[in-house]
């Protein structure tokens, strides 16, 4: 009896072992630079936004989404396990999960990147796709700006560069370099949420705002893992989404130098 209890005891503490061992490994892996098979962990993010409407969505209730990258270095402090600029991917969904708007923002190490969505004006809702916007409101003063839905963003590596003036531009500016094509001027890093390869690479971090009748909350963005090929099934949506939005399609990037006003 006493050898079958110890028995027991033995593969239950073998079994947390590997459990152990599992999860270490895991977490090992999920803290490489950038992934080009398999499941990716790190890259992409998820969250909504709501109520920017009229009255809501506007002055000092305007909400904001801020994206920063968090430099990490190898062990030996040497070099980073990933470049010290990266791009934000956002890609902005309606409630009926059509894409809307889609851009590529670059962001700095430890740089803070800050937009906004709100109505009438807003970095990441005020210019839809579709020529009414939510085309499930009926009512025409409500057209043109997305009222609620969700964002995606993917962390990736640079994938276009332009020629940086690094003796007038300011490290963190984002300058359009056509539509949802953002670069930094400082280096000549762009980023294009339509190309038709993205390189996934960890490690962006995400907050928004979520606004309510008089006041806000803030939450922290949702990891979902994601493979190669769906990272680049939503930069050819995204593709679709620049080249057929005559009229609008693509968000925009604030800079990483001011906020503006309305922030916390």
């Amino acid at each position: 009896m006493l050898a079958g209890k110890r028995v027991h005891k033995e593969f239950i503490l073998a079994m947390v072992t590997a459990i152990l061992l599992v999860a270490a490994t895991s977490r090992t892996a999920r803290a490489e630079g950038t992934c080009t098979t398999g499941t990716c962990y790190g890259v992409q993010y998820l969250n909504y936004f709501s109520n920017a409407a009229p009255g809501n969505g506007s002055g000092k209730h305007d909400g904001w989404l801020r994206v920063t990258d968090p430099l990490e270095l190898t062990t030996s402090g040497a070099s980073a396990i990933q470049p010290e600029e990266i791009c934000a991917m956002i890609y902005v969904f309606d409630i009926r999960q059509g894409l809307q708007e889609c851009c590529g923002c670059p962001v700095t190490a430890d740089g803070l990147l800050s937009l906004t969505y709100g109505n009438p004006s807003g970095d990441l809702n005020t210019n839809p796709r579709s020529a009414t916007g939510q085309f499930f409101y009926a009512n025409a003063s409500q057209s043109g700006v997305l009222w609620d839905g969700v964002i995606r963003i993917l962390s990736t590596t640079t994938n276009a560069t332009t020629t940086p003036t690094p003796n007038t531009a300011i490290p963190g500016t984002d300058t359009p370099n056509g539509s949802g094509i953002y670069c930094d001027p400082f280096s000549g890093a762009c980023c294009n949420p339509g190309a038709s390869t993205l390189t996934l690479v960890t490690t962006l971090r995400a907050w928004i705002d979520h606004i309510q009748n008089s006041t806000w909350t803030n939450t922290e963005f949702e990891e979902d893992p994601i493979t190669p090929d769906n990272a680049d099934t939503l930069a050819n949506l995204c593709e679709d989404t620049l080249v057929e939005g005559t009229l609008g399609g693509y968000c925009s990037c604030g800079n990483e130098v001011s906020e503006g006003t309305g922030g916390f």
